[in-house]
């Protein structure tokens, strides 16, 4: 680790600023890691649990989701993430890629719906249009967030589960699913 030769201090993070109570509790029965953290902000919604079948139940129940969050809670559709267990090029969701209501599902790096990356360099990735939903995987989504974060093709065989369920619940700021 070369941070350590740099004379840095390190801080921990103590303080969950980021999530409220209930997404914080949810996503930290997943948390493996020694340092306890606490939620700065009380209050918030519980997250919402969904169960569907694989393929086509699953683009259902997401495409219902998303007219709820966009059409009847009226969340701009750019503080919307759908963030998959798997990569794009095996998701039947990204594949589906347009759901009813005028609800398009976006990513920067997905040359075609096939899921094929471009692998463009972080300077090079275009914003993201404006009306659009973003998609992509939850380990690419480490480290950003979203208002609202639909968690979807997740494998409850998956031996990555876990990690994937904290990675993926603590990236919702108001509203998890």
């Amino acid at each position: 680790d070369v941070s350590a030769g740099l004379g840095l201090h390190e801080y921990p993070l103590d303080r969950n600023c980021r999530n409220p109570r209930p997404i914080h509790d949810f996503a930290y029965r997943w948390y493996t890691g020694d340092l306890h953290s606490e939620p700065t902000r009380e209050g918030g919604r519980a997250p919402v649990i969904i169960e569907a079948a694989a393929g086509e139940a699953t683009i259902q129940a997401v495409g219902d989701v998303l007219r709820e969050i966009v059409h009847v809670e009226k969340v701009p559709k750019e503080q919307v993430a759908v963030l998959l267990g798997g990569s794009l090029r095996t998701s039947a969701i990204w594949h589906h890629g347009r759901f009813k209501g005028g609800i398009d599902l976006w990513n920067a790096n997905a040359a075609t719906r096939t899921g094929e990356t471009l692998r463009l360099a972080f300077d090079a990735v275009p914003a993201q249009p404006r009306g659009t939903i973003l998609c992509d995987s939850i380990r690419r989504f480490k480290g950003l967030d979203r208002e609202v974060v639909i968690l979807a093709e997740l494998d409850p065989d998956d031996d990555r589960l876990g990690p994937l369920l904290y990675v993926g619940a603590s990236r919702a700021r108001e509203h998890l699913v």
